[in-house]
């Protein structure tokens, strides 16, 4: 029983050290973390000169060398294969420690994930040096196969779960104040003339429109210089009434701008009153009162609060547009996969709870199986097993 334990827990330290180099990898790929936050520890050690060896990053290095020692520990028949896999896993127990000293003496942060890594590495190395000095058991194929199995679901998971990312943050203070219990608050930074705003839109409209009381939207305007119709469609935003505010976001998102603007060599001025007309128009088809909108769009007021939310947008020096919150959740572009998991909230702890019951079977499997067949190291002489 013993052999069959260290077996058990060698491949669960590689499973557990493989589950964590794909989070990682997915956050160093997406730039946007999913797994390891947005800041903090996870980030300080990213961006030091650690994070990559000869530009390869180190989740990408782990989870190639994890696949192949896990795949490795399900062929271990014979204590020559115990050696050779505690010789490999050892220098690699030294490296992760190496690497665990670098991230609390150098870099001065602590990567949650990381630490899985290196610690999971280490309870591997310890593992296969007490295997490798006992006559290892043979298991049947199909018991083997359930752990190629829990092999892939490890690599999967995070790729299905992560492969957009959603980043946890501190909310900004300006934020922070508009958040209401009850209710999902989503608070996007949107321009009306970029596309992936629009694409956003539409998932978001239809997602919301579901069940329209379980959210609230706050939009802040962002109007980039580069749009000719944005900063029009901005104002004309800010103008449309609290009742009517979804109704004029449906028409601004939807408008042909480009229709609008004709002559693309037209002068910012006369571009700006040509789009100004047009969106005065599309408010008459929601049966608001033209004039009064169109000197609300004009008005003094209007421009500088679309100035000051600009100013916003730029002082927290976010990726791009566009760029919503869910709560404490940041989903940057058009990321429908993003904007629902952030809506979900409870997506991660799903993939926990799959891949616990997917080791604990495989182990249960592994450990409570019926006694194995007797094992021969030299011709003619039985071992029993331990």
């Amino acid at each position: 029983m013993v052999t069959r334990t260290l077996q058990v827990l060698l491949r669960v330290a590689l499973l557990v050290a493989l589950v964590a180099s794909t989070a990682l990898f997915l956050d160093y790929a997406n730039g946007a973390p999913a797994f390891c936050g947005g800041g903090g520890g996870c980030a300080a050690v990213k961006q030091s000169a650690f994070s990559h060896v000869a530009g390869v990053s180190l989740p990408t290095i782990g989870l190639l060398a994890f696949a192949v020692l896990f795949a490795a520990a399900l062929i271990v028949s014979k204590p020559i294969h115990a050696k050779l896999l505690a010789g490999l896993l050892v220098p690699g127990a030294l490296l992760a420690l190496a690497l665990v000293a670098i991230q609390l003496i150098v870099v001065r942060a602590i990567c949650p994930w990381c630490m899985l890594v290196d610690g999971s590495t280490v309870v591997a190395a310890v593992t296969a040096v007490f295997l490798a000095r006992r006559e290892p058991e043979v298991e049947p194929w199909l018991l083997r196969f359930g752990w190629l199995v829990a092999g892939l679901v490890a690599v999967a998971a995070p790729w299905s779960w992560g492969g957009s990312p959603v980043v946890t943050v501190e909310l900004p203070a300006p934020l922070a104040a508009l958040q209401h219990e009850g209710v999902a608050d989503i608070v996007m930074f949107t321009d009306f003339e970029c596309p992936y705003c629009r694409k956003l839109h539409l998932g978001v409209h239809a997602r919301i429109a579901e069940n329209p009381d379980r959210f609230r939207i706050v939009r802040f305007m962002a109007p980039l210089p580069f749009h000719k119709a944005a900063d029009p469609a901005a104002r004309a935003y800010v103008c449309a009434p609290e009742a009517s505010r979804e109704a004029m976001a449906d028409k601004l998102y939807g408008a042909d701008f480009g229709a609008m603007l004709g002559d693309e060599t037209r002068p910012a001025v006369v571009a700006d009153t040509v789009v100004e007309e047009a969106i005065v128009g599309l408010a008459g088809e929601l049966g608001l009162e033209r004039v009064a909108f169109q000197e609300c769009m004009g008005a003094l007021a209007t421009k500088k609060k679309v100035e000051s939310e600009f100013a916003l947008y730029k002082s927290l020096e976010l990726p791009g547009l566009p760029t919503t919150y869910i709560d404490d959740k940041r989903i940057v572009g058009a990321d429908l996969k993003g904007f629902e998991q952030a809506l979900g909230g409870s997506d991660l702890r799903a993939m926990y709870a799959l891949l616990g019951v997917v080791i604990t079977l495989a182990a249960a499997a592994s450990l409570f199986r019926a006694g194995a067949a007797p094992q021969t190291s030299e011709p003619g002489r039985d071992i029993p097993p331990a």
